[in-house]
């Protein structure tokens, strides 16, 4: 029979936590630049306590601790995403590759 418990309980949240990590996996690999790296190196940090929550039976006050510290890291990552500064930088690599190219080009 269905379960309540997989929706509104605490395997819920989990499973809202790796929707969320999934799609800013999927925006970060759409990245171009340095923030690109250094998004994914963020994502990646926060997938191996993602793991540990899907996997292993922890005690209560362990996996809110474990939850809480995803939910931050999550969150920072985000800002990350949605930055100016973020596409400001990714704007001067493109035109610094530019000039490069056309510098190279003169040459």
């Amino acid at each position: 029979m269905f379960r309540f418990d997989s929706i509104f309980g605490f395997n819920g949240r989990i499973r809202g936590l790796r929707k969320k990590w999934c799609r800013y996996r999927l925006k970060a690999l759409r990245l171009e630049g340095s923030s690109k790296s250094r998004i994914l190196n963020q994502l990646d940090s926060v997938e191996q306590e993602l793991r540990t929550l899907e996997g292993q039976d922890l005690r209560r006050l362990d996996r809110n601790r474990i939850a809480a510290s995803v939910e931050h890291g999550l969150k920072n990552v985000y800002e990350e995403l949605s930055s100016k500064k973020r596409k400001t930088e990714a704007a001067e690599e493109k035109r610094v590759a530019e000039l490069e190219k056309e510098l190279r080009e003169y040459k």
